[in-house]
C-alpha cells in the first residue's frame, strides 16, 4: 500500500519541482514583448496647486526664517509663480524647448521678486541653497548618464 502511494506521489513532487521554479522565473524575467523600464514607470501625480503653494511657503518659511510680514508678501508671488508655471506646462500649443524657455523666465521673475522681499542674510542663504540644489540635480542626472553611457548591448 505504502508503495503504490509512493509511486503515485513521487511523480507529482517531481514534477511540482520542475514546474515551479519554471513559472517563477518566466514571470520575474521580461520577454522581448514587455515593455522597456522608462515606458514601466507609473505615470507621476502633479500634486494641486495649492499643495504646491503650501510647499513653497513652507520650505521658504523654514529654511530662510521668514517673518509673519515676509510671509503675507511672498504668497501672491508664489501663487502667481505656481498658476503660471502650470500653465505653461499644461499649453498643449508649445513645443518642449519653448515651455523649458518659457519656464526659465517664470523662475528667474519669480526669484528676482522673492529677493526683493528678503534680508540681504535671507538673499545669500537663499543663493546658497540655489547652488546646492544646482550641484545635487547636475550630480544626480551625471549619475543616470553615466550607466547609459557604460552600458553594452546585450547579446
Amino acid at each position: 500500500m505504502k508503495l503504490k502511494l509512493f509511486i503515485y506521489v513521487m511523480p507529482i513532487v517531481a514534477l511540482s519541482a520542475t514546474l515551479v521554479p519554471a513559472f517563477a522565473q518566466s514571470s520575474l524575467q521580461p520577454d522581448a514583448t514587455s515593455t522597456t523600464a522608462s515606458e514601466a514607470k507609473p505615470a507621476r501625480r502633479t500634486p494641486s496647486p495649492d499643495v504646491l503653494k503650501k510647499r513653497f511657503l513652507t520650505s521658504l518659511t523654514n529654511g530662510l526664517s521668514l517673518t509673519a510680514e515676509q510671509q503675507t508678501k511672498v504668497q501672491p508671488i508664489i501663487g502667481r509663480y505656481v498658476d503660471q508655471r502650470l500653465a505653461v506646462q499644461n499649453d498643449s500649443s508649445l513645443t518642449t524647448s519653448a515651455k523649458r524657455a518659457k519656464i526659465r523666465e517664470l523662475k528667474i521673475q519669480y526669484e528676482t521678486d522673492l529677493n526683493g522681499v528678503f534680508t540681504p542674510e535671507q538673499q545669500q542663504k537663499f543663493a546658497a541653497k540655489k547652488a546646492e540644489r544646482t550641484t545635487r540635480m547636475r550630480a544626480a542626472r551625471n549619475r543616470a548618464e553615466t550607466p547609459a553611457a557604460n552600458a553594452s548591448p546585450t547579446p
